[in-house]
């Protein structure tokens, strides 16, 4: 079972985030990035069998997007940069404070990121 959590990004913006924890010690911590307008939840069953596995998982939803969204989107002022910079940055971040010395692994799962910077 997940657990549903906030993970603050670089500049502060608050990320909707679950975490899946292995039965036992993790061998490194996966982070899985979601699609474009994905929500995290698309990835449960993915998370669910890497923690299964011996993986801590973190899935997360881009602000403006799923649990991160706010109420309204009119006016909201957010890019794919801050995507990558800020969310992304936050989520390593909370990773390696979660789980110091251990290796933490971005699965950049959707192959667009590299494609839009």
């Amino acid at each position: 079972m997940p657990t549903d959590l906030t993970i603050p990004a670089l500049d502060g913006y608050r990320l909707a985030a679950s975490r899946f924890d292995p039965p036992g010690s993790p061998r490194a911590a996966l982070l899985v990035s979601p699609a474009t307008g994905v929500k995290r939840s698309v990835y449960r069953g993915l998370a669910e069998h890497l923690a299964g596995a011996g993986f801590a998982v973190v899935t997360w939803d881009w602000r403006g997007t799923g649990g991160s969204k706010p109420v309204t989107l009119r006016g909201f002022p957010y890019t794919m940069r801050d995507w990558a910079e800020q969310d992304l940055g936050g989520v390593i971040v909370a990773a390696e404070a979660e789980w110091p010395g251990m290796p933490a692994l971005w699965d950049e799962t959707v192959r667009w990121l590299g494609g839009v910077l």
